[in-house]
């Protein structure tokens, strides 16, 4: 064709293969521009289906009028062979990025123009149904053009469509199409606007991972893998990535169509997403955790239980001990270990607080789950099956919104029916990974989740699921607490092991000073001094170094770590009591911050960041810098991510690091 004319278009260049066609380049003579120019191919001139599509993609893309969408100028036939005359888009397709690094900067742009392609198309009826990298070109100047409606059909026309999977080879690339169909395509359903959205879902979770959500051999598991197959998150590939980004991606590929958002919904969230925010570099996992010490035996045993639960027999572990011994640390550490490890298991965690004790029932327990679903949203399509009303709450669905979504998820308003939804859905889900519940603080649960808890516990011996929950013991026994008896149960029936934390010994304060200051000069007394002063409490210790740190008494000259002071002149400075330690901290504390830090605490143990600025009439911005200040420089509070409230303000979520300071402020 090269050096041919049609028309007053003369054609220079033969282009990259496009879809099911043959693409030139091509220059106008009357207007002087280049064009590109789609011919059938000759072999498929005698096919229907073949000449059927390629004059649907030129009807289709020639009812769009929008700057995201390629436009046709003309279409016609000449010697037999059609074609169609359309803008010359220079640039790369999509494909070319997924596995670079891609900077939020770039990606919300992208994800933004091809909505709007699509919400133009479905406003007028169009469903596009072949959304993929290859038919998404950026332009040279960061525009971005969606391509090929050879398979687009129109709503009012879906009852009389006849385009078959089979009409999809004639691309030539069956496996790079069926990996980006939805489900109702890939079962022959009808299609819906929700179609393109959860093909866009995909792209747009292998651009942000680099990795497709269902990744397969061949033809038939990449179909089976679309309809059946449990995704992972993507934070299980990009552990930075922010909570708006995540779950709007995880909304695209629910496998339910009524439940994606539409494409105008897609484009008002990203509208609503700080760039800023998602291009701040996350923080390390570990990066203001204390090292542990004098824990190897109990790790040990959790490790050696974890290896049982992915055998198939499930076990409760209490870790048990005093205020500041640690039992939270000690779990935090085994997990982050899993985690480091890239060991296979799904983790969600729910925490217990003195101030929300009673006041709403099973508030741990959603919250260990919103946290398993959204680190594996795979199990999101089985929880909303099998436990409806457990779905509806995680989800924050309204009654209106949880009726319409799920009729008769209402329903399970009895203590019996909760405890058999969740059993089903963690029964189910240990089949295809094994399960970390971790309950923090259960003495401060309130009496529905702790008969859960019971619930689950004595029939957990057939299930891959290890749940840990932490109490005192003086809260037990000082409030004639239940559970004690329960425990006390479990563990006669071989289904809980108690891990009694105790007291750090001088060998292990002298291998947190040696961890925490690689290299030092203390003297030798000065570990036991610590230990003296502390009683081997780990949280106390931590906190006792930490002050002599920040009053300099402990300071760094060149590489080495040594003490300012004597040892008689820094011990008549020392605290007398945790409780002094504490105060003493707080008291170092600006006006403004501990202001701050008690309107904190007013919402409890965890608070959010738009609820304080809130109740305080201060800046949200400014508050969320002096938090993350109080949590970088002071140690005081710890992030738990970021929350959506029911207002719809996305919040960061924090809890204070010690219940000691919660209780003090």
């Amino acid at each position: 064709m090269v050096g041919t004319k049609i028309r007053h278009f003369s054609i220079d260049e033969k282009l990259p293969r496009s879809g099911m066609g043959e693409v030139y380049r091509a220059h106008d003579e009357q207007l002087h521009r280049d064009v590109a120019i789609k011919f059938l191919p000759e072999s498929l001139v005698g096919q229907p289906s073949a000449v059927s599509r390629f004059i649907r993609e030129a009807q289709a893309a020639s009812a769009l009028n929008h700057p995201n969408i390629v436009t046709i100028l003309d279409a016609g036939t000449t010697n037999g062979r059609r074609f169609i005359i359309m803008e010359l888009v220079r640039g790369k397709t999509l494909r070319g990025l997924i596995g670079e690094p891609v900077t939020a900067e770039v990606l919300l742009p992208l994800m933004t123009q091809i909505a709007k392609a699509l919400a133009a198309a479905h406003a007028i009826g169009i469903i596009h149904r072949d959304i993929k990298p290859e038919n998404i070109m950026i332009r040279d100047d960061g525009y971005v053009k969606v391509l090929d409606f050879g398979l687009a059909c129109w709503e009012s026309d879906r009852g009389n469509d006849t385009t078959t999977v089979e009409t999809r080879t004639l691309s030539g690339s069956l496996l790079g199409t069926l990996r980006y169909m939805s489900p109702e395509q890939a079962t022959g359903e009808r299609p819906l606007a929700s179609t393109d959205i959860f093909s866009l879902g995909i792209v747009i979770y292998e651009l942000v991972t680099g990795r497709h959500p269902f990744e397969a051999g061949s033809e038939l598991e990449a179909l089976q893998a679309i309809c059946a197959k449990q995704i992972l998150s993507p934070r299980h590939w990009v552990p930075g990535i922010h909570s708006p980004l995540e779950n709007l991606i995880l909304r695209m590929l629910d496998r339910t169509p009524r439940l994606r958002p539409t494409a105008a919904d897609i484009v008002r969230i990203l509208d609503e997403i700080d760039v800023r925010s998602l291009s701040t570099e996350p923080e390390p996992l570990v990066s203001s955790r204390p090292p542990l010490v004098g824990r190897h035996h109990e790790l040990v045993k959790l490790r050696a239980v974890l290896d049982s639960t992915h055998r198939g027999r499930g076990l409760l572990v209490l870790v048990t001990g005093e205020p500041g011994i640690g039992k939270t640390v000690l779990v935090e550490e085994f997990l982050i270990e899993q985690v480091t490890a890239q060991r296979h298991c799904a983790v969600g965690r729910g925490f217990c607080s003195e101030r929300s004790a009673g006041t709403e029932a099973y508030l741990p327990l959603i919250e260990a789950l919103e946290g398993l679903v959204r680190r594996r949203a795979s199990l999101t399509p089985l929880l909303k099956r099998v436990a409806p009303s457990w779905f509806v709450q995680i989800m924050h669905y309204s009654r209106e919104e949880a009726a319409a979504a799920l009729p008769g998820s209402l329903k399970a308003d009895s203590r019996e029916l909760l405890s058999r939804e969740l059993f089903t859905f963690l029964e189910e889900a240990s089949r295809s990974v094994p399960l970390i519940l971790f309950l923090d603080d259960i003495h401060w649960a309130d009496e529905s989740t702790l008969d859960l808890l019971a619930y689950i516990a004595r029939r957990s011996d057939s299930l891959r699921i290890l749940i840990l929950a932490s109490y005192r013991p003086e809260e037990m026994m000082l409030n004639n607490h239940r559970f004690a008896q329960v425990a006390l149960d479990l563990q006669a029936r071989r289904l809980s092991q108690t891990i009694d934390l105790g007291f750090l010994s001088v060998k292990d304060v002298e291998s947190y000073l040696a961890l925490e200051f690689m290299q030092n000069n203390f003297p030798p007394v000065f570990p036991r001094l610590i230990h003296a002063k502390t009683e081997g409490n780990p949280f106390f210790m931590v906190e006792l170094v930490r002050y002599l740190r920040d009053k300099q008494k402990i300071f760094q000259s060149g590489e080495v770590w040594m003490l300012s002071e004597k040892l008689p002149e820094i011990e008549r400075d020392l605290p007398q009591s945790i409780v002094g330690m504490v105060q003493r901290k707080i008291d170092f504390l600006s006006d403004s911050d501990r202001r701050l830090l008690a309107a904190a605490s007013i919402q409890g143990f965890e608070f959010d960041s738009p609820v304080v600025a809130r109740t305080l009439g201060v800046d949200l911005a400014d508050t969320e810098e002096n938090l993350y200040r109080l949590h970088r420089v002071n140690r005081l509070i710890q992030p738990l991510g970021e929350k959506e409230l029911p207002r719809g303000d996305v919040a960061v979520r924090y809890r204070f690091v010690h219940f000691l300071y919660y209780g003090a402020l």
